[in-house]
């Protein structure tokens, strides 16, 4: 058998995207508040609530506040990159996915556009923008000694 060139089809690792989706948000929050990824540790995939060959959290949190941390989700994917599957925050996922649903807060994405515009909309929500004035005045405050 002769193997002929194996190429990625053009598919785009979902973490690129939401790493590339994230850039200039320490920016546009004065440096107050940050969204960090983390990848999952192979021990803790069988905890989780994907099933899913990669799986990562998108957490907000400030240097500034210490003692808190909101998960706004986990996402995974398996190998092929053909699926994202996201568990959202149930407040956030209340307000952007207004459908009931017996898998809720589960969100699937079949592809690079419904992904990027799924962001866009968590992350222009009222519940997300009113959690992240709320963190970032907070952090302001704590930074100036008031320590909240």
């Amino acid at each position: 058998m002769e193997w002929k060139d194996i190429s990625e089809n053009g598919k785009e690792h979902p973490y690129k995207i939401i790493e590339r989706e994230l850039q200039g948000f320490s920016n546009a929050s004065k440096e107050m508040v940050e969204l960090s990824l983390y990848k999952y540790k192979s021990s803790l995939l069988k905890h989780s609530p994907l099933k899913k060959d990669f799986q990562f959290s998108l957490n907000l949190r400030s240097k500034y506040v210490k003692d808190y941390t909101l998960q706004l989700f986990i996402f995974g994917y398996n190998v092929d990159l053909e699926i994202v599957e996201f568990v959202i925050e149930e407040t956030i996922y209340n307000e952007v996915c207004k459908i009931s649903s017996k898998n809720k807060p589960h969100i699937i994405l079949n592809n690079n556009k419904d992904l990027i515009d799924f962001l866009e909309i968590l992350f222009t929500s009222k519940r997300f923008t009113s959690i992240l004035s709320g963190l970032i005045k907070i952090a302001e405050s704590n930074k100036n000694g008031a320590n909240i």
